[in-house]
This record gives structure tokens, C-alpha cells and sequence, in this order.
């Protein structure tokens, strides 16, 4: 089942998926962590450390990702146990650590 906003913690070297539901055409990714990067793919293949087509969100730093509206899948890893929060949607201001 899809979600609209999702935190949690990642387990080293294990990709996780999140099913987002979106709205205003993106994806909110924050890494809470302040030492653990993280890396993350939106097209179905799984993402791995400094790969092709797998993108960086650094520790304490976030990002948005453009995409459509509908269900994104979101895979993301670390070498890391960093905690992070993914929303389907852009906020009007991005928070950074």
C-alpha cells in the first residue's frame, strides 16, 4: 500500500522500498542522519553506493525529486544505519540540518 509520507531507518548495506503516493509531482527525501549518506533510485532498480543513476542525499541534507503524480517506488540504501523521511510531495521549504 502506498503512503504519502514515511520515516524510518535504514538497515547497513540492505535496500529498502517505499511505496509513495504523490502529489504536486515530487518526491521529499531528508536524511536525518550526520554521518551516514544515503543513496536512492525513484525507477524500480536497486540503488547502490557512487552507481550510475543512483542519486546522493548526503548526511543532515535533503533533496527533491521531480516525478509524476501516482505511486513512486523509492529504494534507498547506506552503508549506514541512518534514519530518514520521505515525503510524496514538495514542501514549500526545504529544512536541512
Amino acid at each position: 500500500m502506498a503512503v504519502h509520507a514515511h520515516a524510518g531507518t535504514l538497515v547497513a548495506a540492505t535496500v529498502a522500498r517505499v511505496d509513495i503516493s504523490t502529489w504536486m509531482y515530487g518526491i521529499w527525501l531528508q536524511n536525518r542522519d550526520t554521518t551516514a549518506d544515503i543513496w536512492v533510485r525513484l525507477d524500480g532498480v536497486d540503488p547502490a553506493a557512487e552507481a550510475d543513476d543512483s542519486f546522493l542525499v548526503r548526511a543532515g541534507d535533503a533533496r527533491n525529486f521531480a516525478t509524476g503524480n501516482g505511486v513512486v517506488t523509492v529504494r534507498l540504501i547506506s552503508a549506514g544505519t541512518p534514519s530518514y523521511a520521505l515525503s510524496g510531495s514538495v514542501p514549500a521549504t526545504v529544512v536541512t540540518s
